[in-house]
């Protein structure tokens, strides 16, 4: 009995190594091939993940230093990629070199911090300016224009928005409370893009060809990616997915299963022990009242 319990306690608490869900923060091309960073989350675990894409196969490349950090972005700086991690989870931010053939993480320098109230790009004829009073404004050297209502953003807005220019248009990402959606704007009018399910962007690059979107919240599963041509959306989640649940992106999930179980071993003894003590104290508190609710001669 001892034996079924313990295994049903192994059972219960053991993460499955297939993924849940795909959150895609930073995409980065370098001119021959994609570098793709986020992370799996499975039963309340997550592992980041970085992968490369030749646009016909995925290649996984995660590092063991980066299966803990929160990537927010990449970049190729003309001689490698630049990994920047998440301020919020370390100090001021970091950034690294990565080579890919190597698999070697090499600490570069901090950066600062982000303003996080005032979100400002241009483009070389006006700049777009997500201010704290969360307005969209559109503005030149002689004035400022509120596109807010223009642009339909949910209100109250949660997360700041991602705006990327390609050359011709922006693709800006929102999100809020009643979700996001991802639209393109030429300098006069907005086209939403009709992410499904309130899509909302982790990361938008453009490559000279087509924008790489890394979703956070879509229908497909929760998290994907997808390659928008300026017509046509394409769906990659399924086709990344298959090589994130490869046996080697299982590692980190069976490492977790591993130390859960250590500790579930620990717990049940501890619990078997204890059940023995107090087994023992009873027996011997009853065969004691017992002994003293004997009548006397």
């Amino acid at each position: 009995m001892k034996s079924l319990i313990f295994i049903f306690l192994l059972l219960s608490v053991a993460p499955s190594v297939v993924t849940e869900n795909i959150h895609v923060h930073a995409i980065g091309w370098n001119g021959e091939y994609w570098l793709i960073g986020g992370r799996i989350l499975w039963e309340g675990h997550s592992s980041s993940f970085l992968v490369t894409w030749d646009e016909e196969i995925f290649t996984l490349v995660t590092p063991h230093e980066i299966e803990d950090m929160w990537i927010e972005g990449i970049w190729w700086d003309g001689q490698t990629w630049v990994i920047v991690e998440d301020s919020d989870t370390a100090d001021n931010g970091r950034t690294y070199a990565y080579d890919v053939e190597t698999r070697t993480l090499t600490l570069r320098e901090s950066i600062s911090e982000i303003d996080q109230d005032v979100y400002k790009v241009c483009n070389q004829e006006y700049c777009l300016i997500w201010d704290e009073q969360h307005n969209l404004l559109k503005c030149d050297e002689t004035r400022c224009e509120d596109i807010t209502l223009e642009a339909r953003i949910p209100f109250p807005f949660e997360d700041m928005l991602k705006m990327v220019w390609n050359g011709q248009y922006w693709l800006i990402s929102s999100g809020g409370t009643q979700g996001g959606r991802i639209l393109k704007f030429d300098g006069t009018s907005f086209i939403d893009l009709n992410i499904p399910n309130h899509g909302t962007s982790g990361s938008m690059t453009w490559n000279g060809r087509y924008w790489l979107i890394g979703t956070l919240y879509t229908p497909f599963s929760s998290g994907g990616l997808l390659m928008y041509d300026g017509a046509k959306i394409t769906d990659l989640t399924f086709e990344l997915r298959k090589v994130l649940e490869k046996p080697e992106t299982a590692d980190t999930a069976r490492r977790t299963e591993e130390e859960i179980n250590r500790h579930t071993v620990r717990i049940v003894e501890d619990m078997l022990l204890c059940s023995s003590i107090i087994g023992g104290i009873s027996l011997l508190l009853y065969f004691f009242l017992r002994r003293r609710s004997r009548p006397s001669n």
